[in-house]
């Protein structure tokens, strides 16, 4: 197994043990549709959000939905509509809301945070001074990695020069 999907499958564990920790502490000490412990679903899903994105916040909280969903429903068919199983409800969506959110957020990050990373690896490049041939070679490589690609070329014109064509497979 991979180190990556190691930490991944920790990951789905956790946060699926929390899920099932949060359950057990609501069924052990429920009075009514709006125990105050449901708030303890909000831990699962920000770790959802944060380590698998904008799907994983979501999904995490569908996960708590369903999860929450027989303690609060039958208070609703029960009791109705009144403030207490109301409440439950808004729970709902908070957990659908903030895992959603908290993802995207949290998705916006990673890739803020790898753009700096490949801006950091061009100005190295050109810091590093040297050839203008090896500078511009070793900046496709940057820029090949960057975004994954299979190939990159390089096209520079100059009034006096002729064309130079740097290429990176």
């Amino acid at each position: 197994m991979r180190e990556g999907s190691r930490g991944t499958s920790g990951d789905l564990g956790g946060i699926g043990g929390l899920l099932a920790a949060v359950t057990a502490a609501i069924a052990w000490g429920s009075e009514g549709p709006a125990p105050l412990p449901r708030y303890l679903y909000l831990l699962p899903i920000l770790w959802g959000a944060v380590r698998f994105g904008r799907l994983g916040g979501l999904l995490t909280g569908v996960l708590a939905v369903l999860l929450y969903a027989p303690f609060v429903l039958p208070a609703v068919e029960q009791m109705g509509m009144r403030g207490e199983t109301a409440d439950g409800l808004v729970a709902f969506g908070i957990f659908l809301v903030v895992g959603s959110l908290a993802g995207a957020l949290a998705q916006r990050a990673k890739d803020q945070s790898a753009r700096y990373h490949t801006l950091l690896a061009l100005e190295r490049v050109f810091r590093s001074g040297g050839e203008l041939r090896a500078t511009l070679s070793a900046l496709a490589e940057e820029v090949k990695t960057a975004l994954g690609a299979r190939a990159v070329s390089l096209l520079v014109l100059s009034q006096e020069e002729p064309p130079l064509v740097i290429g990176r497979t």
